[in-house]
């Protein structure tokens, strides 16, 4: 996230950093194919025609990626990017009372702040 001016009612600049990595594009490359394969299945005949939205011209992995890169949007909200630890943990972002720490003045109430019960809360974020 990158501040747009000193305004602080200017929205950010918020990138995400979708598709950043090879593993990333590798990943989305094998997803596309799998739901291909998925709705290709004899099941699917008379419901699924044909291929659409540009799906229908692919024909190498360049043509794949370019779909998939004009086509990644994300459709929910992030949690978890700002961590609550305990008062006086060395990790997370936030403490009990929501202060970012190391900064002074500065808040964090939103979803960033829930950790899933999957990540061990040990790990510094």
């Amino acid at each position: 996230m990158t501040l747009t001016s000193s305004n602080p009612f200017d929205a950010p600049i918020i990138n995400p950093n979708f598709l950043a990595t090879e593993f990333d594009i590798f990943t989305m490359r094998a997803a596309v194919r799998s739901a291909g394969r998925f709705v290709s299945a004899p099941a699917w005949r008379d419901y699924v025609l044909a291929p659409f939205g540009g799906l229908e011209n692919i024909t190498t992995d360049v043509d794949l990626d370019e779909y998939i890169r004009s086509g990644a949007v994300s459709i929910s909200h992030p949690v978890g990017t700002a961590a609550m630890s305990p008062k006086g943990a060395t990790h997370g972002v936030v403490d009990p009372d929501l202060r970012v720490k190391g900064v002074s003045g500065l808040r964090i109430m939103d979803a960033s702040i829930l950790v899933s019960r999957h990540y061990p809360s040990h790990l510094p974020i």
